[in-house]
């Protein structure tokens, strides 16, 4: 690889806008939303990356994917429905 001034440019945003940046609002978002909220969240993200690859990229779905798809969002929608437990607090279990 050569180290001329686009590739360095190229590994700065790569580094700064594709990593970065969705790693720190990641961190500040755990810290404003409930858990499970965020976990909900993190569990539909690889349904939207395909989403978006199949939109943006026209990359092709086959029917494993599409299964799997339905798979993740019956567990989202499963984590959606489930009541939330208050958590209790160490000096009221014993």
């Amino acid at each position: 690889m050569l180290l001329t001034a686009p590739n360095i440019s190229y590994l700065l945003g790569l580094g700064v806008i594709a990593t970065f940046v969705p790693n720190m609002l990641n961190n500040l978002s755990s810290m404003k939303l409930n858990p499970t909220v965020h976990n909900i969240i993190g569990m539909s993200t690889p349904i939207s990356a395909s989403i978006m690859a199949w939109i943006f990229l026209g990359e092709e779905q086959d029917a494993l994917a599409l299964i799997a798809m339905l798979v993740t969002v019956s567990g989202i929608f499963l984590s959606m429905r489930t009541p939330v437990k208050k958590p209790v607090a160490a000096t009221e279990q014993a």
